[in-house]
């Protein structure tokens, strides 16, 4: 039997354990484990992977050294270097950060102490954020979490002692939070977690749980407990996980025992899940039963409960394994009565070593955990159950357990083992080199692969397969996934995909905005999983073939979306240019989107984010609305959900977002009095009037009215009226929408006028008031079709405008409008009003797609009326039409005449019977030649390139550029075209070093030549 030649040490004499009945594999070679990566005879720490870079962390006497790797020797190179030791313990450096965006946040000693530093992978990227505690003192960040694109962290100034301080990565967004214990003294802020937009944290000092939004005024107790002076995560009030949506924290008190409480949103009240007494005992005694070990693993939130100490050492280890799914009927007891751990470990240490982690094994996510003294073996639970499986007594676990795909492996102090799906299998991984004679440690997945470290080198596992086949397509969701009507969110989310020829099952895993749920293997080809919360989720499946072969792993992006009930537009606030939207909810998040779309049109008008606070009853936010973007837009659907997409599933509302301001009042004497609403910091007021009857503009203008009110002298005819504010700032607002009035002359219609394209006008009538009027009648023909749209005979006095019930289709209509007097006596006709509505824009819908088709087939939908079409070509960003086709009636047709290879802008429009025209639209641009290039170019073995075939290439082109090594880097060192194989060998006179290449096709058709994209390798290559 092959295995690691690793120096054993000295174990800590246990108990004696029982025989157990394991079963073991075969233990053969499954791969090599080289040593990879030594930086100066020592192995580097893991960073994250950001910025499209993995960074890796050296230690050393003088400095700390930052690198990116592309998991190679010779791919790790050295890009920053911090003054000064980081810290003695190179392995605990940098296990406590902050990924924001493009950046790691982490704490580093330099030259001004231990004090926020950043990294994004490159030496531009890398520096201290700001010297918290100036000088050589030390701030010691620690305890990072993100939220809302800050990090917040723990750190110490010498007058403000340690408190919650938060970042976004430059010295002016990093501030104190709040000094929750004033002066030099220390709230000592740590379990900081993420929550519904808001920090949730403990103050340590005094055993409590705040929340913030980020401000001091915005920091808030949640709820208090009363262990303060212990010193223990086994005691103390804190955050323990999020599941289902739910904040679960603990809580220890002297008189209420322990409470495992629940959050809805981040500002609820908390709610009691379960409670546990103290068993008469009050502290400060350390006899007393613990509740920890909370882990999140498929939908639950599993812990421990109980283990009875005396002093610093465990006296009889007993306990009970507890699940909770974030509601009181949903927390329970796993197991019946209690489990027996053994004894003797040292205390706080680990005295059951809860948890070890989550297997997601098959269609069962399993909470995995193990006994040290191993009297009683290690565990899994699915939540209802809780069962025992085997690991060899000369191989315990020394890490924690740690997944890749479908196995699951851990660290004994002699080898790296692997578990197999099912927990049945344990195989011994071997080791080849012999003179690796210590320790591994430090297990841990990096670029897809398995990693661990010993003093000197990182070393990797990378099992034996074959070249892997296509993955199976994901056919749904796709995009978005939304809740079944009358619901807040999604029952569930399901994965379909199409199914694999030969396959015996399939493993698929969804990544949710909470975790990981998979990996899953299933023999359907659909997976239905929780849904977690809105947010981004990405799906993965892969097929097992026989053999144990398996495919590649397909992935999906899609979003989940949440969408509120009895969503309402409440007011409109014409001054402030405001809508105030509302929603009866308590389960929708507290940020939301909302999206003003035109109803006609489907253009988006407006979208903009909003907060909603949290609570049982009406739920407002208000939404700005510029009148500049609001031409032609007056009839407008308003849509709200947790997407940035406006064609995400969302609630919706149908609004008329027209600014009514102004209103009218007669007078005797031929005077009229405008009215409009005070506005807030208004200094005075901008009047215009214009006389439409004559065509006068500024027929009256006062541009310094004190009142919201202003009196003016008018003789016949019909006039509009505007207003706007100055305010105090000297700014002034938009122009109000305008009021028409009439004055001892005929009623006019002022709205609409013109020519628009359907849709795009706002189709509401209006007209002038009418001194009196008790009711309006207007009527709307079709001089088109020659019939009656629209014959309103008791429209309200008070009102001036009514928005056509229907879409009004392209045509060419007159209007008209009388006012009724009190009497019940009706006034002569409004002059008649014309206007024309054309189509809108034909939209392509095939034929333009980048092609050598120079004859291509064009298609379109069908416009919204019998038509017949017009075609257009011509060159790119040119007028000019180089091909015309007209009286067409399909809605397809194919180029009579070729087209040079180059770039085409295409637009079709339509014709009704009666010479309605559509608008052109926008172009859509077409490609005669190459398309997209869809091929791979790859280093084979040291010397080969190798590429796909590209369609319809009679030759290649390929460059190299030389990055260095042997000799100077070099530009185009290699340069060659009429290549007509799919690889190349290259000349053994090249120097040794880092090579980029870059691929090209080459097609020529009847005298013109065709280029594809560049092709690149996807990482630079070596040449030895």
């Amino acid at each position: 039997m092959l295995s690691f030649l690793f120096r054993r040490p000295e174990r800590r004499r246990r108990s004696a354990a029982p025989k157990l009945a394991e079963v073991l594999e075969s233990r053969t070679l499954l791969s090599a484990a080289n040593p990879l990566i030594s930086i100066n005879g020592s192995a580097p720490t893991i960073l994250p992977f950001v910025n499209g870079k993995q960074l890796l962390a050296y230690v050393g006497p003088s400095s700390t050294q930052l690198y990116t790797t592309n998991g190679t020797q010779t791919g790790t190179s050295l890009y920053a270097t911090i003054p000064a030791v980081a810290a003695t313990d190179s392995q605990g450096l940098f296990n406590d950060y902050a990924i924001v965006g493009t950046e790691v946040y982490f704490a580093a000693t330099g030259t001004n102490g231990t004090e926020l530093w950043k990294t994004d992978g490159t030496v531009a990227g890398t520096s201290m954020i700001l010297d918290i505690s100036s000088g050589p003192d030390s701030s010691s960040p620690s305890d990072f979490a993100v939220v809302n694109g800050f990090a917040y962290f723990a750190a110490t100034t010498p007058g403000g002692g340690r408190e919650l301080w938060k970042t976004a990565g430059t010295a002016i967004t990093t501030t104190q939070v709040a000094d929750l214990s004033p002066g030099s003294d220390s709230s000592n802020p740590d379990h900081l977690m993420a929550y519904n937009g808001q920090m949730f944290f403990r103050t340590k000092t005094t055993d409590d749980v705040y929340r913030t939004d980020g401000t001091a005024i915005g920091t808030v107790l949640v709820t208090d407990g009363n262990f303060a002076h212990d010193t223990s995560d086994l005691f103390g009030t804190y955050p323990v996980g999020i599941v289902n949506g739910r904040l679960i924290i603990k809580r220890e008190h002297v008189v209420d025992g322990t409470q495992i409480l629940s959050l809805t949103s981040a500002t609820a009240a908390p709610a009691v899940l379960k409670s546990f007494s103290n068993n008469g005992m009050v502290p400060p005694s350390l006899n007393r039963n613990i509740t920890d070990g909370f882990t999140v693993a498929g939908g639950r939130l599993y812990f421990r409960r109980k283990a009875y100490i005396t002093g610093e050492m465990v006296t009889a280890t007993w306990g009970e394994l507890w699940q909770t799914t974030g509601t009181a009927g949903g927390t329970s007891q796993v197991n019946t009565g209690t489990l027996l751990f053994g004894s003797g470990d040292y205390f706080p240490e680990r005295p059951l070593r809860l948890p070890r982690g989550a297997f997601l094994d098959g269609a069962v996510p399993k909470f995995v955990f193990d006994d040290p003294s191993y009297q009683f073996g290690s565990y899994w639970s699915d939540g209802t159950t809780l069962n025992q499986f085997f690991l060899p007594v000369d191989n315990l676990p020394q890490s924690n357990f740690v997944q890749l795909d479908s196995e699951l492996f851990y660290l004994s102090s002699t080898s790296l083992m692997k578990v197999s799906a099912g927990l049945t299998n344990t195989i011994e991984i071997p080791g080849p080199d012999p003179q690796l004679n210590e320790e591994p440690f430090g297990l841990k997945v990096m670029l897809g692969r398995l990693w661990f470290s010993t003093s000197t080198a990182l070393w990797k596992y990378e099992s034996a397969a074959a070249d892997r086949a296509a993955g199976p397509v994901i056919t749904s969701p796709v995009t978005f996934v939304g809740p079944a009507q009358g619901q807040t969110n999604p029952a569930s989310i399901t994965v379909t995909w199409n199914a694999v020829a030969n396959a015996l099952g399939y493993y698929v895993s969804l990544q949710t905005p909470m975790g990981l749920q998979g990996s899953f293997l299933v023999t359907e080809t659909s997976r239905q999983f929780t849904f977690d919360s809105a947010g981004t989720y990405v799906a993965h499946v892969r097929a097992l073939l026989p053999n144990n072969i398996l495919t590649e792993t397909t992935s999906q992006t899609f979003q989940a979306v949440s969408v509120p009930k009895n969503f309402t537009v409440l007011r409109e606030l014409p001054f402030e240019e405001q809508l105030e939207v509302g929603i009866i909810d308590p389960e929708f998040p507290e940020s939301a989107w909302v999206h003003l779309i035109d109803r006609f049109t489907g253009e988006t008008v407006l979208s903009q984010q909003v907060n909603l606070p949290a609570g049982n009853s009406a739920r407002t936010a208000r939404i700005s609305v510029p009148k500049t973007k609001l031409p032609g837009h007056h009839s407008l659907i308003a849509k709200m959900s947790t997407s940035s997409s406006a064609s995400a599933p969302a609630a919706s509302y149908n609004v008329d977002v027209s600014y009514a301001v102004l209103s009218v009042t007669y007078g005797s004497n031929f005077q009229v009095t405008l009215n409009w609403p005070q506005v807030t910091n208004a200094v005075a007021y901008d009047v215009w009037v214009n006389d439409d009857t004559n065509a006068i503009s500024q027929f009256r203008r006062d541009t310094n009215v004190l009142t919201n009110s202003w009196t003016g002298t008018f003789l016949t005819g019909t006039f509009r009226a505007w207003v706007r504010a100055k305010l105090t700032n000297g700014s002034v607002t938009a122009w109000s929408v305008p009021q028409a009035f009439t004055v001892d002359g005929p009623i006019r219609i002022v709205n609409p006028a013109g020519t628009f394209v359907d849709g795009r006008g706002d189709e509401i009538f209006q007209w002038s008031q009418v001194k009196g009027a008790s009711k309006y009648h207007l009527v709307v023909n079709s001089v088109t079709t020659g019939t009656q749209i629209i014959n309103e005979s008791d429209l309200p006095g008070s009102s001036t405008s009514y928005s056509s019930p229907t879409d009004l289709v392209p045509g060419t209509y007159n209007a008209w409008v009388r006012s009724r007097a009190a009497n019940g006596t009706w006034g002569a006709w409004s002059p008649v009003r014309t206007f024309t509505i054309t189509a809108k824009p034909i939209v392509i819908t095939g034929g333009t797609a980048p092609s050598f088709d120079r004859t291509p087939t064009l298609t379109w939908q069908a416009g919204p009326v019998p038509m017949t079409y017009e075609v257009w070509i011509s060159r790119r960003g040119q007028s000019a039409a180089i091909y015309r086709k007209t009286g067409l009636t399909d809605l397809t047709h194919t180029v009579t005449t070729a087209l040079a290879p180059g770039e085409y802008d295409v637009w079709v429009r339509g014709t009704t019977a009666n010479g309605i025209t559509s608008a052109w639209g926008t172009a859509t641009r077409m490609t005669i030649g190459f398309g997209p290039a869809n091929s791979t170019l790859a280093a084979v073995g040291k010397r080969l390139l190798s590429w796909n075939p590209i369609a319809s290439a009679d030759s290649y082109e390929l460059y190299m550029d030389y990055l260095g090594g042997a000799s100077a880097a070099q530009q185009q060192i290699v340069r060659l075209s009429g290549l007509t194989d799919t690889s190349y060998l290259l000349g053994a006179s090249l120097p040794a070093g880092r090579y980029r290449a870059w691929i090209r096709a080459v097609h020529v058709e009847n005298g013109a030549t065709f280029y594809s994209a560049w092709v690149a390798t996807s990482a630079p290559f070596t040449i030895s």
